[in-house]
C-alpha cells in the first residue's frame, strides 16, 4: 500500500475492481467475497496510523472485507524464507488473527465438567463480554461501548456491537437495545431459545456498582422480556426465560497474590495460573473471588478480580463460575497461551478500541474541530453528541459473526 496515497478508499476501490475483471461473472466476485477464506492482505510502512484507520473503515463499515495489516519493518526481517534477526513470534500472532477472522479456531476448551454441563444438547448458553471506553482527560469526543457475543455454543467465536454515547458515562446507555439485537441473533444461529447468559462487565469501579447492578441487569432483563413477549416460535413454545449471571472483572486493584512457599509457585515466584482466592481477604458485603488465570512472563502477575452481581446460572455456585472463568481465559484468539481475564471481555475492549475506524478518513479530526470552535466561542459550552452519531458507520452488515475486531 502506497502511504503517499492521497484516497486511500478509491485505491483501494480500483484494487477490487481489478480482482473483478480478473473473475469468470459477478455471481462468482460476489460468491467469492462471501466465502470465508477470502481476505485482504496490506503490507503497511512503520508509522501509518491514518493509512491503517482508513482501510479498517473501508473494509470493516464501506465493504465488509475482512483485512489483515502487517508492518513493513517487521516483513523486513524475512527474505527468502530465511530469518534475517527477527522473531517468529510476529507471525504466528498474524496467522493467528487471520484464522480466527477467516472462522477458524485457535483453541477450544477440553476436560471442563462446567463447560461439557453447558454444552450439552438443549442448551444454548450465551457468553457476553462489554465494555465502554473513555476519551483522554480535555478531550471532548464521546465514549465508545461495545457489547461482544459468541456465535457458537463453546463460546469461542465471536461478534461484536459498537454504539457511541455521552463522555465520561460508564453506564452502557443503549445495552437494553444492543442486548436485544445479540440475543434475538443467537437465537436465529441456534435454531431455539438461550437458556443461560453469562455476562462479564469489564472496567467498573467499586463506586459504580450499584448503579450498573440497577442500569444495566435492568437494561438486560427488559431485553429478555421483549424477546420472549415478542419472538414467535419462542411464545409458541412458552419457553422458560434464560437464567443470568452477570460479574465484573476489574484488574485495577492493589491485591497482590504469593504462593505460600517456592514448591507452590512457578519458576518466576508467582502463583501458578488456576489460583483462586475467595475467602479471608475477600470483601464482606458481596460475592467476589480473585482469580490469577495466567503466568507471568517478566515480573509480578496480577491476578483479575470478580465481583459476582447476579449468579442464577448456577445457583449462587461460586465454584463452577470461577471454572467457566478460568475456562474463557484459554481460547483468547490472539494467545496461545491463557490469559488474565475471559475472552469475551478481552474483545470487548479491542471492539472498544476500533471506535475511531467507525468513522470516514478526517471526519473525527473535523468533528473535534468544530466543537472547539463551539467551545471557544462560550464557556461551559454543552457537549454535542448528535453530529457524531450521525457520522458513526456500524460494522457492515457482511460481517456479522466475524471476529473483525482481532
Amino acid at each position: 500500500m502506497n502511504p503517499q496515497a492521497g484516497n486511500v478508499v478509491q485505491e483501494l476501490d480500483n484494487f477490487m475492481a481489478n480482482v473483478q475483471r480478473q473473475m469468470p461473472g459477478e455471481t462468482e466476485y460476489k460468491a467469492m467475497l462471501k466465502a470465508q477464506g477470502f481476505f485482504l492482505l496490506i503490507i503497511l510502512p512503520k508509522e501509518a496510523a491514518s493509512l491503517k484507520a482508513a482501510i479498517k473503515h473501508w473494509g470493516d463499515v464501506l465493504r465488509g472485507i475482512p483485512t489483515q495489516c502487517v508492518r513493513e519493518d517487521k516483513i523486513s526481517k524475512y527474505e527468502n524464507g530465511n530469518n534475517r534477526g527477527g522473531s517468529s513470534q510476529y507471525w504466528n500472532n498474524v496467522i493467528l488473527k487471520i484464522n480466527s477472522r477467516l472462522g477458524g479456531e485457535n483453541s477450544r476448551i477440553a476436560g471442563s465438567g462446567t463447560i461439557d454441563y453447558l454444552a450439552k444438547k438443549g442448551k444454548v448458553t450465551m457468553f457476553v463480554g462489554s465494555d465502554v471506553s473513555h476519551p483522554g482527560p480535555g478531550v471532548r469526543k464521546p465514549s465508545v461501548a461495545s457489547l461482544v457475543y459468541n456465535q457458537d455454543q463453546l463460546g469461542i467465536k465471536y461478534t461484536a456491537i459498537t454504539r457511541l454515547q455521552d463522555p465520561r458515562l460508564e453506564v452502557m446507555a443503549d445495552l437494553e437495545d444492543m442486548f436485544h439485537d445479540a440475543l434475538l441473533d443467537l437465537i436465529g444461529i441456534a435454531h431455539g431459545p438461550v437458556t443461560d447468559i453469562i455476562f462479564y462487565r469489564d472496567g467498573v469501579s467499586e463506586g459504580e456498582y450499584d448503579d450498573i447492578r440497577n442500569a444495566e441487569i435492568g437494561a438486560i432483563e427488559r431485553a429478555i422480556e421483549k424477546v420472549w413477549l415478542t419472538h414467535e416460535k419462542i411464545k409458541a413454545g412458552k419457553f422458560e426465560r434464560p437464567r443470568l449471571s452477570f460479574i465484573v472483572v476489574g484488574k485495577r486493584h492493589h491485591t497482590l497474590l504469593f504462593p505460600g512457599s517456592q514448591q507452590l509457585g512457578d519458576q518466576k515466584g508467582n502463583c501458578k495460573a488456576g489460583v483462586v482466592v475467595d475467602r479471608d481477604i475477600n470483601q464482606p458485603l458481596i460475592t467476589d473471588f480473585y482469580l490469577q488465570s495466567h503466568s507471568g512472563i517478566i515480573g509480578t502477575s496480577r491476578s483479575s478480580h470478580y465481583i459476582v452481581l447476579k449468579n442464577e446460572v448456577f445457583n449462587n455456585d461460586t465454584k463452577a463460575l470461577q471454572e467457566i472463568s478460568f475456562a474463557l481465559c484459554h481460547v483468547y484468539a490472539k494467545a496461545t497461551r491463557s490469559v488474565s481475564i475471559p475472552a469475551p471481555v478481552y474483545y470487548a475492549d479491542l471492539a472498544c478500541g476500533r471506535g475511531t475506524f467507525h468513522y470516514a478518513p478526517s471526519v473525527e479530526e473535523s468533528l473535534r474541530s468544530q466543537d472547539s470552535e463551539s467551545v471557544s466561542s462560550g464557556m461551559n459550552a454543552p457537549f454535542d453528541i448528535t453530529p457524531w452519531q450521525e457520522a458513526f458507520q456500524a460494522r457492515h452488515p457482511q460481517l456479522k459473526g466475524n471476529m473483525y475486531f482481532l
